[in-house]
């Protein structure tokens, strides 16, 4: 962020991390130790999207429109639980993070909704869902828990995974972000998901090293694809988002060459 119209808000030591946030033109930025970007907020707008990676995680509203439980693992500045809270006005989310002072952070300078329906959890994800395993079931879990190292890795594994499948309902869909500087990271999480989830899908993030998994306790059929390309404009219309190209690209990296066209014929 080399630009002298960039103003500092905040400045604190997290143990040995510096947290920093900025104001920028219309955006506010959290940063880990100066170079490690972890949200972005428009400050006109705070509820849209500004990380891509967040929209595409959002593709998880075509199979499952209406969710009435969401958990979000890995809070941040609170970007999902902004957009859920607006889109979903019927929601129940509960995001958990293990950092109060990301949390105080979250609510102190990215308008994390004081709401009843969302309930903030300083608490470890995987104590967390061991715990609400008996309660109702979640309709959506969505992980996002990294910091500048990457991925964390008691929530990114086997028993987490398995722990979130009998937590989600019949209909219930798991979306994980996948970011690693190791390629064989991904593979091994994705080799993971495979084993518990019947239905896989993987979208990269265009111009970013994300890879969203969109994990199911069902299979995914060709009808599938066809009503996301038949229902996308419903789904830009009701969330707000450009699930034009995010649906072509879903389709790019779940279906060869010769399934496209046959899609595109059968329309």
């Amino acid at each position: 962020m080399q630009n002298q119209s960039k103003k500092l808000v905040h400045k604190s030591m997290w143990g040995e991390r510096l947290v920093e946030i900025y104001d920028r033109d219309d955006f506010r930025y959290l940063y880990f130790n100066s170079r490690f970007l972890q949200s972005k907020m428009s400050l006109r707008s705070p509820r849209h999207l500004a990380l891509p990676y967040t929209r595409y995680m959002m593709l998880s509203l075509f199979f499952v429109p209406n969710p009435k439980r969401i958990l979000l693992i890995g809070l941040g500045a609170g970007s999902l639980v902004r957009y859920l809270h607006e889109v979903l006005p019927e929601s129940k989310i509960d995001a958990v993070d293990h950092s109060e002072q990301v949390i105080d952070l979250a609510r102190g300078y990215f308008h994390l909704p004081d709401s009843a329906r969302v309930s903030i959890h300083c608490q470890d994800g995987v104590d967390y869902i061991k715990r609400n395993r008996t309660n109702e079931p979640y309709d959506l879990i969505l992980l996002d828990a990294f910091d500048e190292q990457g991925m964390a890795d008691g929530i990114y594994s086997r028993e987490f995974f398995e722990l979130c499948a009998r937590s989600l309902s019949p209909s219930g869909l798991l979306c994980c972000n996948l970011w690693s500087g190791k390629p064989e990271d991904v593979q091994n999480i994705s080799r993971e998901l495979t084993l518990l989830f019947p239905g896989q899908l993987t979208c990269n993030v265009p111009q970013r090293g994300n890879i969203i998994n969109y994990s199911l306790p069902y299979s995914v059929k060709w009808h599938h694809f066809s009503l996301l390309r038949r229902r996308k404009k419903m789904l830009r219309d009701r969330f707000g988002l450009d699930y034009d190209s995010m649906t072509t690209k879903l389709i790019k990296n779940n279906l060869g060459y010769l399934e496209q066209m046959l899609l595109l014929l059968l329309g």
